[in-house]
């Protein structure tokens, strides 16, 4: 292979592990682009959604879009399926999406618009694909001939940044249930572990809430973490949370509680709770 497709080669395996790593990041709050809403789920009657991309920066971008499929992972996080494993469903096939490559000026948005098709006789269950929103990388000046004709040559590798939000479609009976389990806490790091524990054929999904009640029986908010969520088939995850005390409070001589709610978009009713002694 010669240099010149060395480095083209290199360049292209640098870009899409750049939206590998890229991907769990909060897309409301992700460098200049903002996605919204964060999850797109059909049930019931549901048929078509739309989800909209606005150019936070301040130059023009352009945005290629398409699904691709991920696993999570027990701490959390997700990587790339490369051969289904029994229980993971795909929802990609059953959407129809448009458009699939959009330019934005600054400030500028666009609606995707999502069209779900479900085939005959669908297995009951929850489907999932994620939709990733991809920047295309601007042209340089430094042209290919360019790099050949050049004595030295220098590189300059531009990343292709990437979001992307699960696209779920629900069919027929799907249910799911949640609990909080083995919770300790570990004073000296301010740390806080625990399992949460799946069941059934539906995801999960809601806002942990740690609370700490005294020996006086006075009640402190800790922390609140929103959109925490446990995708079918994956039966539970480990979670690690830092809980760095607030306005002096002693975190011993009471009771240390999690909390799992619903969405405030949904209620944001108790789910489910766990509380272990702290001496």
């Amino acid at each position: 292979m010669s240099p010149v497709k060395n480095i083209i080669s290199l360049i292209l395996r640098l870009s899409l592990s750049s939206v590998l790593s890229l991907l769990l990041i909060p897309v409301n709050v992700f460098g200049d682009v903002l996605v919204s809403p964060t999850r797109v789920i059909f049930e019931k009657h549901t048929r078509t959604s739309s989800v909209n991309i606005v150019n936070t920066s301040n130059i023009p971008n352009t945005y290629r879009i398409e699904f691709v499929e991920r696993r999570m992972k027990t701490d959390g996080g997700f990587e790339e399926v490369k051969k289904a494993l029994p229980g993971e469903l795909f929802s990609s096939k059953m959407i129809r999406f448009s458009p699939r490559q959009v330019t934005l000026q600054p400030g500028q948005g666009q609606a995707i618009r999502l069209m779900l098709r479900k085939p005959a006789n669908l297995a009951h269950g929850e489907y999932r694909s994620h939709m990733l929103f991809r920047a295309i990388p601007k042209a340089t000046t430094n042209s290919v001939q360019k790099i050949n004709e050049a004595k030295n040559i220098s590189i300059k590798i531009n990343p292709v940044i990437g979001i992307s939000i699960p696209v779920i479609v629900r069919h027929g009976q799907v249910s799911a249930s949640i609990s909080v389990e083995n919770l300790r806490y570990y004073a000296k790091a301010s740390k806080v572990r625990f399992d949460m524990t799946r069941e059934g054929n539906a995801s999960v999904y809601g806002d942990i809430t740690f609370l700490f009640k005294d020996h006086t029986g006075q009640t402190t908010v800790l922390r609140k973490i929103n959109g925490i969520a446990i995708y079918s088939p994956n039966a539970s995850r480990r979670m690690s949370v830092d809980i760095p005390p607030p306005g002096g409070t002693q975190i011993k001589n009471g009771t240390l509680t999690v909390q799992f709610h619903h969405t405030k978009e949904v209620g944001g009713q108790l789910i489910t709770h766990h509380s272990v002694n702290i001496p």
